[in-house]
């Protein structure tokens, strides 16, 4: 049984934009690059933390995945994060 998941949806015109396939990293995180004007890279991530519900394991766990995740990120891309 699926507990959640996370995505993104983009404008049609915008798929000649997409430097990679989503990287989806656990069923809470998700990477997107996309390519901008004068050879920039965005990377995007969609998420959503665990709920007051989740063990501090579950929260401890994506918050390492997430700074795990943005820290590979090149520093010349601009990062977009949900905070």
């Amino acid at each position: 049984m699926r507990h959640g998941g996370v995505g993104f949806t983009i404008r049609t015109k915008l798929t000649t934009s997409v430097c990679e396939s989503s990287c989806a990293i656990s069923p809470r995180l998700m990477r997107f690059q996309l390519n901008l004007e004068g050879g920039h890279v965005t990377t995007l991530f969609s998420c959503y933390a665990p709920t007051l519900a989740a063990t501090q394991e579950e929260k401890q766990q994506f918050y390492d995945q997430l700074s795990s995740a943005t820290n590979t990120v090149p520093f010349i891309h601009q990062i977009v994060h949900p905070w």
